[in-house]
């Protein structure tokens, strides 16, 4: 029986609805705003005048009333123009201020003067003023906006625009903002989220929502306002299109193959290519004009994609996998003939270069309902289909062969339904209420199968390398995982007593669900080509299903976070305005496993919990000062506190592996039964496999049948005092406009995160049995006398591991950023940066294992993973983004990135030194021996000494840097860096008139420009195989140390990447 629920879902609703009702608030939508203030002729301001501020595309509406100062504010306006600002008054004269266009994060600053009628009839000139490139200032160093002309302008590859995130100069791959994983940053799209809460980020589709349907973007970075909640590190912002009261619609297409890309990579190996077109329409108007208007769009991608397998050497004595292991090419062609025993095509190929069709749908609608005045309804969804057959990614795309491949799909759905509501000249609210579904799933192209894995040496070059072979995989096939986000939030701004408040709930209920198969089918492991040829596994494992506890139907989990914050804003003094705000947010997992009574008897914990987060206070601190109030230097500085969120993959994990619904199987080469007899190993039979899945081995062969007594080979569970992240960010920048047209600054960043997520075996005794010798005191907590031998530290021998969902480790980050922007003429505009970053905190979390780096000991507080570099951490990122001025409709893109990113660690190979079971039995930070030291030569021998010299002289200088500077200790994890990398992408398009309102854009896009000049350029020096430093070859009981051999390739180096390739589109508009 499951544990009663703490909230049920009836209190969940009404908690909700309650929220809604009682406060209010959002997640950030457009943050554009009108604002200013109304004058007489001499100056003073006039109270109680009215303002009125229309679209003349919409005829969108709204009105305001002048305050005690004279000032008025239109907040959180739809995107576009242009906009009519008019404002009226009894005895005065009218005046008007048009052509106003807002854009994501616009605050539009207005000085209007009226004069009297009489003064105007004596000629008196009615003014205003409006703001231009300064509109964002509130904006700087905060968040990077990516408008609709830089959606034009600028190459996109894949026309993906998240990827345009790398336009933010504290983003370097991907969109790791700060160098953190992006999977701990919120995603919004009109307001309301479109984060995937299994994984994290945006699904697994290439794109989810069109550029054709894209408004703008921003990456958020260090904005501290109460309504932007749930991202570690910061998030993505984006809005949408939407009708206007003209019929306009366009037809378009983009296409590139092998005919416009270079025929050889950097390596010099001659490429396939990829195909890609992708083709669409877009149509919008008015239903009714001024009142209601649509906007549609299509957008399809069919791609060819190339990739490949055991491919990485151009020449023919050895192949290399992705992850850097070498075979023999005679050892590669005894692993392929022996295939067919395994049922695998020996006609197909298996290793080199492919192509998969890979294709992808998008539709996109929205509806806006101007219903009168006051209130303006919207409805919008956009839907995602998305199919790659022949995956390979993971284990299969570093270690795998064609036949280990599987298909996946992705098909999602997010929809918006928003009341913008002006419930008096000073008081907006806006209510959203949002549903994103995302459906991910592995098909499975052959008979459910166990894997087959060969772990073994080849010789290669006259040394024996260590490589892994993967004929067979089908580990999570076939599985289906679906995520459902409810999303209901609203705002309400007004001002009161001369402060901005802003005040408010933001709500999401999670239903994560789905069918995880991960080891169920099981696992052969062969250590050796010999072994493979003949059948003979050396190891058998499987996660063997108990009777009665088949999984049948997807098992949910849900996840409720709810909030309340408030905010005023104000000035503190003239021009200088400070905004004080204050978030709480409370995490539930409302959803408990099946009460394990083992796992409590044994080890004190119990899994039927529902984890509650009350800790999340976020208090938030902005200031914004416009030093000597001409709009010329600008100060901003801010601080505050942030609830992360936490992929729900593990929760799920913890409903499938409760440690009753699985038995471990897990058998070796050599092992007994308790009466001494020997366990034969199953002989592989595929042909039985194909026939019926019962045909896989397991019955009889658990851990409990061999009688040692384990129940379970695995349980996972939640820690009941699990919390989310919590994240410190603040930043303090200074920025000059030299012209009103350009600017120049600096911004420094801090960021602390605390609370990270973590897989973490509380099966795994503290007690140390030993210290090995020699190398930092490594912690070792099995038996001196089974070091190497299956034997794993316990506590319980009824679990092989315990793995609990808890907080772990920390990061942190510090940045500065140096800028430069200008406004050109005709549309043109330019910006540079340059940023030096260090971003810490070594993870290496996989959602369901205990994947992690190890010093010398797993019980050091995380201290060598906090200390350790973040993965995607960047050193150095310059960017250079130019738009050039449209000429006779030509216009020039160009977009130049220059990062030294990139992280390698110096590891132990395969092999459980510390008794652990982290997964892969890697993960173990190398003791980095220092050659001089007569004590090296002592304990590893003159072989040991001659090969890591060899190293340090050979490799790439970065990697023996890395090496020199951890001699004597535990390597740093992720310590080592890679080299600079350039990419250089360009895009020139012309419009043509075709008459009417008829026109035709052209476009050409060159990606990887360098390389398109010169074939030697464009690429990048890549310090490759850097899977293990040392390999073990045996251990001395009596000296209780280890012996190594070194990898002699350990940080070589070679020229690497994709060649040019070009992109053609064209869009005819109408």
């Amino acid at each position: 029986m499951r544990r009663p629920i703490v909230v049920s879902t009836i209190g969940l609703a009404a908690l909700f609805i309650f929220s809604s009702l009682t406060a209010t608030a959002s997640a950030q939508s457009t943050d554009a705003s009108v604002r200013g203030v109304i004058l007489d002729a001499d100056g003073a301001p006039i109270a109680g005048a009215q303002v009125e501020l229309r679209n003349a595309s919409t005829g969108f509406r709204t009105l305001s009333l002048t305050g005690a100062e004279g000032r008025f504010t239109f907040n959180q306006l739809p995107l576009g123009g242009p906009y009519t600002l008019t404002a009226t008054m009894l005895g005065f004269a009218d005046v008007s201020q048009g052509d106003i266009e807002l854009s994501l994060g616009d605050r539009v600053e207005l000085s209007l003067v009226l004069a009297s009628e009489a003064l105007v009839l004596e000629g008196f000139e009615v003014t205003a003023e409006v703001g231009g490139f300064q509109a964002r200032d509130r904006r700087l160093a905060a968040a990077t906006s990516v408008t609709q002309s830089d959606l034009r302008a600028l190459p996109t590859p894949r026309r993906t625009f998240t990827n345009l995130a790398q336009l933010s100069p504290l983003v370097a791959g991907g969109q790791n903002i700060f160098g953190q994983n992006a999977r701990n940053n919120s995603i919004l799209i009109d307001g309301v989220n479109a984060r995937e809460a299994p994984f994290g980020g945006e699904g697994s589709s290439p794109f989810k929502l069109s550029m054709e349907a894209l408004r703008e973007f921003e990456v958020v970075t260090n904005s501290y306002d109460v309504t932007d909640g749930r991202g570690a590190f910061g998030g993505i912002r984006a809005t949408t299109r939407s009708g206007t009261n003209q019929f306009q619609g366009s037809l378009f297409g983009f296409h590139q193959d092998e005919r416009l890309a270079a025929r050889q990579d950097l390596m010099g190996r001659e490429v396939i290519g990829d195909t890609r077109t992708q083709r669409g329409f877009t149509f919008s108007g008015p239903v009714l004009r001024d009142r209601l208007h649509f906007f549609v769009a299509y957008d399809g991608e069919r791609f060819d994609q190339q990739f490949d397998l055991w491919a990485q050497h151009s020449g023919n004595d050895f192949f290399q996998s992705n992850a850097g292991g070498r075979i023999s090419s005679n050892d590669m062609d005894r692993l392929l003939r022996a295939l067919p025993q395994y049922g695998i095509n020996s006609d197909q190929q298996q290793i080199g270069f492919f192509q998969r069709t890979v294709s992808l749908d998008t539709w996109f609608a929205r509806l806006d309902w101007q219903i009168n005045d006051r209130h303006r309804l919207t409805f919008r969804t956009f839907v995602d289909e998305y199919s790659e057959p022949d995956r390979n990614n993971s284990d299969i795309g570093a270690h795998g062969i064609f036949a280990s491949s599987y298909d996946f799909t992705n098909e999602g759905t997010n929809s918006l339904l928003h009341l913008r509501s002006q419930l008096s000249p000073n008081t907006l609210n806006e209510l959203r209420l949002g549903y994103f579904v995302n459906d991910r799933g592995n098909r499975i192209t052959t008979a459910r199968h166990p894997q087959l894995w060969v772990i073994s040496q080849s010789e290669v070059n006259g040394a024996m390398e260590n490589f892994t072979f993967i004929p067979r995989y089908n580990r999570w096939t076939p599985e289906t995982q679906i995520a459902r986000t409810f999303n209901l939030t609203n705002t309400t701004h007004t001002r009161w007593r001369g402060n901005d408040v802003v005040f408010g709930t933001d709500n999401t209920w999670t239903i994560s669900e789905g069918i995880y198969t991960h080891d169920t089918a099981g696992r052969y492991d062969f250590f050796s080509i010999e072994a493979f040829e003949e059948m003979r596994p050396d190891r058998f494992r499987r996660k063997h299903t108990n009777p009665g506890q088949e999984l049948e139907d997807p098992v949910q989990a849900g996840l409720v976070e709810l909030s309340v914050f408030g905010q005023f804003t104000r000035e503190l003094r003239p021009h200088l305005e400070a905004s004080l705000g204050l978030r709480y947010d409370v995490a539930l997992f409302s959803t408990a496993a099946d009460y394990n009574e083992l796992l409590d008897q044994e080890l004190g914990y119990r899994n039927d919990v529902n984890p509650v987060d009350w800790s999340n206070v976020q208090p938030r601190l902005n200031l914004f000062w416009d030093r000597g109030g001409q709009g010329v230097d600008i100060v901003s500085a801010g601080a505050g506190l942030f609830m992360g969120q936490v992929t729900t993959r593990p929760y799920l994990y913890s409903l499938i592996d409760n440690g009753i619904r699985f038995t471990g199987v897990d058998i070796r080469r050599g092992d007994t039964f308790a009466d001494g007899r020997p366990v034969e190993l199953p002989t592989p039979d595929y042909d039985a496999y194909a026939d019926s899945y019962a045909n896989i081995p397991g019955d009889g062969l658990t851990a409990r049948d061999l009688g040692q007594g384990s129940e379970a080979q695995v349980v996972r569970f939640l820690d009941a005092d699990l919390k989310m992240p919590r994240a410190l960010r603040a930043h303090a920048s200074y920025h000059r406009y030299l012209t009103p047209n350009l600017r120049v600054g600096g911004a420094a960043y801090l960021t602390r995160t605390t609370r990270m997520p973590v897989m973490e075996n509380v099966n795994l005794p503290r007690e140390v049995s030993f210290r090995v010798e020699g190398e930092g005191g490594r912690e070792v907590y099995v038996p001196v006398d089974e070091v190497g031998s299956r034997a794993v530290a316990r506590i319980s021998d009824q679990f092989a591991d315990a793995l609990m969902y808890t907080n772990g480790y920390s990061t942190r980050s510090r940045s500065l950023v140096l800028d430069a922007a200008a406004a050109l003429f005709s549309g043109g505009s330019f910006y540079a940066s340059y940023t030096l970053n260090e971003s810490r905190g070594a993870e290496a979390f996989r959602n369901e294992d205990d994947q992690r780096f190890v010093g010398g000991s797993y019980f050091d507080g995380y201290s060598h993973i906090n200390r350790g570099f973040a993965p995607n951490d960047f050193r150095h990122k310059i960017l250079l983004n130019l738009t050039s001025p449209e000429i006779g409709g030509w216009q020039l893109g160009t977009f130049l990135n220059l990062t030294q990113q990139g992280r390698f660690s110096a590891l132990v190979g395969r092999y459980d030194l510390s008794g652990t079971r982290i997964r892969s039995e890697t993960g173990y930070a190398a003791f980095v021996f220092d050659p001089a030291d007569p004590r090296t030569r002592e304990l590893q021998g003159d072989q040991f000494v001659s090969d890591l010299q060899w190293v340090l002289d050979n490799a790439h200088p970065n990697a023996a840097r890395y090496l020199r500077e951890n001699f004597g200790q535990y390597a740093v994890a992720n310590g080592g860096i890679q080299p600079w990398r350039t990419q250089l992408d360009l895009r020139l398009s012309n419009e043509i008139e075709l008459g009417g309102r008829q026109r035709l854009q052209v476009s050409i896009d060159a990606f990887n420009l360098l390389n398109l000049i010169n074939d030697s350029w464009g690429g990048r020096d890549n310090i490759y195989n850097t899977a293990a430093l040392y390999n073990v070859t045996g251990f001395d009981p009596s000296t209780r140390t280890f012996r190594y051999t070194m990898n002699r390739e350990w940080g070589q180096s070679r020229k690497e990447g994709s060649g040019f390739y070009l992109a053609l589109g064209a869009r005819w508009l109408f």
